[in-house]
């Protein structure tokens, strides 16, 4: 059961979510504009924010910057009408993690929050380490040194996948088997990773995640060579 806030100002869809949520037995709270949004999220934690993106006095994407510089590392699911892929950028540089258009079916929303509740299995103590890169996984929080990676949800999920099986190329199937899901609207896998690679980089790290040809991908030092051979693959 997980802690969900619904920002959402149409009465009449709130309700419809609120109602699918409890559904599966998650604890829904409901506000109707950004402003009370900014409020709860500071007094309360909760484990999933879904927002919408027009709202009165403050909008979603402002909410949303607002949640991912203040360090917290609440997923947001952005609920919308906008669709444009312009529109979708937009809402995952403000640090959404995932991106639903409206109308949905109730399926499609339950999927997708099942995804974005589900954190990483830890393996030992739920450390993982390659290189200067370290990974928290009962923290939700990876570091490249001191410097703490600004990684979504869906970021973090993918990194532990490569710092599990480093300098191993992976295929796409591969990734998925290995516990990294992707829901229709929230960005492709390699989406993700250019958006991991381009972090890496500002954070200096020495590592990085290469495309192999149409194999797949590994975490890795740049030029590095020889890799192992990928882990096993269902294709």
């Amino acid at each position: 059961m997980a802690k969900i806030l619904v920002v959402e100002d149409d009465l009449t869809l709130a309700e419809v979510i609120q109602a699918c949520l409890r559904a599966d037995r998650h604890e829904a709270q409901h506000v109707l504009d950004g402003e009370q949004a900014l409020e709860y999220l500071q007094a309360y934690h909760f484990d999933l924010v879904i927002l919408d993106w027009e709202l009165p006095k403050v909008t979603g994407i402002e909410v949303c910057a607002h949640i991912k510089s203040s360090g917290k590392q609440t997923p947001v699911l952005m609920l919308t009408g906008k669709a444009t892929i312009d529109e979708k950028e937009q809402a995952f540089e403000s640090g959404a993690d995932d991106y639903l258009t409206k109308p949905f079916h109730k399926t499609e929303l339950t999927s997708r929050i099942k995804a974005l509740t589900r954190r990483p299995v830890p393996i030992g103590e739920g450390e993982l380490t390659f290189k200067e890169l370290s990974a928290s996984l009962s923290a939700a929080e990876a570091k490249c040194g001191s410097k703490i990676l600004d990684l979504r949800t869906k970021e973090l999920d993918l990194l532990a996948v490569f710092m599990k099986h480093p300098e191993q190329i992976l295929s796409v199937t591969t990734i998925h088997n290995l516990g990294w899901t992707q829901s229709g609207e929230s960005g492709t896998l390699a989406w993700h990773i250019s958006s991991l690679r381009s972090k890496l980089k500002i954070a200096e790290s020495s590592v990085t995640i290469e495309k192999i040809g149409n194999d797949g991908y590994v975490l890795r030092e740049p030029e590095q060579t020889p890799v192992q051979d990928a882990a096993p693959d269902s294709r």
